[in-house]
């Protein structure tokens, strides 16, 4: 009897490491043919003629004001509640992002286009596989744009690790599921992969990817990228009453302050720049 068990045993858990393996094959050879097709995209455009088309407006959500602190001892609890699950989405996105990193030895490109400007893909939909949606990756046609009515169903599914709770807005007139979070555009640049070999500025002192109070666009959308000093100022909407989060690319989040100095804020967002940064 205490034979049978113990092969039952050995035999479940050698199928569970062969299931992972698989897994793991499989999103090696979507992300390989991901790369693959970024590469062939602007030769695909130019062969067929294609006029490149800006993004649909309709993407764009920009209807919040700026919050204010509460006042109530409910609307305080909800308030820190939303901050702790929105910190927890962005570490679920730099686990993703370090986990896809670690794969393929580099960042994936901020934003695929092709040579005449047309959007393609974004950082975000590269990550799928690392956020426990490689079923909608897998369906993803990407010799096509992600706003080609053939994906642009797949981007109506709403990612909650891509959003802030305490954000309402979470789709968009044409049914585009948003996001809260905007990559820092001096790390996660159009049709480049960087690496973390050319961050010299320190992993815990450079921004990854912030946290945005308005002007929400699609987590599909290649041309969600920003420079932080765009998102984070005392003249801007910010996600939260007394500033933005920010995933660093150490893994942690940050607050940044919405009065925070300017100059260290462009310190924190530089990967490469060499500035010295004090207090935050």
């Amino acid at each position: 009897m205490l034979g049978a068990f113990f092969y039952t045993g050995v035999r479940e858990a050698r199928n569970a490491v062969r299931r992972k393996e698989i897994k793991q094959n499989l999103t090696q050879i979507g992300i390989a043919l991901e790369k693959y097709h970024a590469k062939q995209i602007h030769e695909e455009t130019l062969s067929q003629g294609i006029t490149p088309k800006a993004p649909s407006p309709t993407s764009i959500v920009s209807t919040r004001s700026q919050p204010i602190a509460p006042t109530s001892f409910l609307d305080r609890i909800n308030l820190a509640t939303n901050r702790s699950n929105s910190r927890k989405n962005m570490k679920q996105i730099g686990l993703a992002m370090y986990n896809y990193h670690s794969t393929y030895r580099c960042f994936p490109p901020g934003g695929t286009e092709t040579q005449k400007g047309l959007p393609y893909h974004s950082w975000q939909t590269s990550i799928l596989p690392f956020v426990d949606q490689a079923s909608i990756y897998y369906k993803i046609n990407f010799n096509k744009p992600w706003s080609d009515p053939q994906n642009h169903k797949l981007f109506k599914n709403k990612g909650p690790f891509y959003l802030n709770p305490s954000i309402k807005e979470k789709v968009a007139p044409d049914g585009s599921a948003l996001s809260h979070f905007v990559g820092n555009s001096l790390l996660l640049k159009k049709n480049h992969s960087s690496r973390f070999q050319e961050i010299l500025d320190g992993k815990q002192h450079t921004i990854m990817a912030v946290g945005r109070g308005n002007h929400f666009k699609a987590w599909g959308d290649p041309t969600s990228l920003a420079e932080p000093s765009q998102i984070i100022g005392p003249d801007k909407i910010s996600s939260f009453p007394d500033g933005n989060y920010a995933l660093m690319c150490d893994g942690s989040v940050r607050l940044i302050a919405k009065d925070i100095n300017p100059s260290i804020l462009k310190a924190l967002s530089t990967p490469n720049g060499g500035e010295k940064i004090g207090d935050y």
